[in-house]
């Protein structure tokens, strides 16, 4: 699986997460409420830090691919989401880690970004098994 890869749509792009991508995020974090049903709260500064370094760091490891997801009309970024628990042995992947910022959700986003990466495991890496962490 190459961690490096990008994926797109006319309107959305996910790109391997980078430390850049703070500012961006950090806009779109902020609302507390967001962060009830996740892993970590990341309208907190330093967990969004430590959320964006675990991301690389999962990604050298090659463990999990976090994404940033990119409004390519607005050229904004919008989001993350993420592969994980992958296992080439079981031909099993699993999406999730996602959140989208307040302003972009309704608009249709989540569902060319699951089509995206559903069809890039299906179709790019032959596995047999894509599951959703909801």
């Amino acid at each position: 699986m190459d961690f490096n890869i990008e994926l797109q749509t006319e309107n959305v792009l996910l790109r391997p997460i980078k430390v850049d991508d703070f500012d961006s995020f950090f806009d779109l974090t902020k609302d507390e409420s967001m962060w009830i049903y996740y892993t970590s709260d990341l309208s907190i500064e330093g967990n969004l830090e430590k959320w964006i370094d675990d991301a690389i760091t999962d990604g050298v490891e090659k463990k999990r691919l976090a994404f940033t997801i990119i409004d390519k009309k607005q050229n904004q970024i919008i989001g993350s989401t993420s592969f994980g628990n992958i296992s080439h042995y079981d031909k099993r992947i699993e999406i999730g880690w996602t959140w989208i910022g307040k302003e972009f959700r309704g608009k249709g986003f989540n569902d060319q970004i699951k089509f995206l990466m559903i069809k890039y495991c299906f179709e790019e890496l032959g596995f047999e098994r894509v599951e959703l962490k909801i």
